[in-house]
């Protein structure tokens, strides 16, 4: 917690995203957590003379709109933006509180950060991706994601199985496998060929337990 902040005060956590007409997903919502509001907006949104920001933020499965102060921290949704506003946002709110300026978040950096904090129990199992790993994790748990450490919208995840016929499973969608294999050797293969050298984690799947803290 900031040293600065006072124990019970309300934290205000900002989502930026491109457009206000833009919904984030609801699964940033699912956890009620004390003193801690969450809301959407985009810069346009910012009325810098009344230090007020208008927002959206989700109660009861229902989309409100309203004003909120400065958040504690942002975390940008849109990548690309003004860069001279985000600089002023954060003469406001404090020197680097709005994460995410420059590229997207290392899922595995993000892991081990929030681990050691107060979302720790709502954190999926996540492991680097390698084939010791993924194989011995993947006959504890029988079902895995496979995710790019940068990636974004849900591009280049893959979902794996191994199911009641000891078969290894390779799916892009979570429904219809692409691919199967009898063997691990064939399975791992096909695996490192999908993901070119680059770095991935496997998870649980979060669809076992909604109300994981998903990224």
């Amino acid at each position: 917690m900031d040293k600065t902040m006072k124990k019970g005060q309300k934290i205000y956590i900002g989502l930026l995203v491109s457009s206000s007409r833009l919904r984030v997903s609801k699964k940033y919502f699912l956890f009620n957590i004390p003193n801690v509001c969450l809301f959407s907006f985009s810069l346009n949104d910012i009325k810098w003379s009344k230090q007020k920001i208008v927002g959206f933020t989700l109660k009861e499965d229902n989309w409100q709109i309203g004003e909120f102060p400065y958040p504690t921290v942002v975390y940008n949704r849109c990548y690309s933006s003004n860069k001279r506003t985000i600089k002023k946002l954060e003469s406001i709110i404090g020197k680097g509180r709005v994460f995410n300026c420059i590229t997207r978040f290392d899922k595995w950096d993000i892991y081990n950060i929030l681990k050691n904090t107060q979302f720790k129990n709502l954190l999926p199992q996540t492991y680097l991706c390698s084939s010791l790993n993924l194989i011995s994790q993947l006959e504890l748990e029988k079902e895995l994601i496979v995710k790019p450490c940068k990636g974004h919208y849900g591009k280049n995840i893959l979902f794996v199985t191994l199911n009641k016929d000891k078969k290894f499973c390779i799916s892009t969608n979570s429904i219809k496998p692409i691919f199967i294999f009898e063997n691990k050797v064939d399975f791992i293969n096909k695996i490192n060929q999908m993901i070119s050298g680059k770095k991935y984690i496997c998870q649980k799947n979060s669809a076992v337990k909604p109300r994981w803290l998903c990224f």
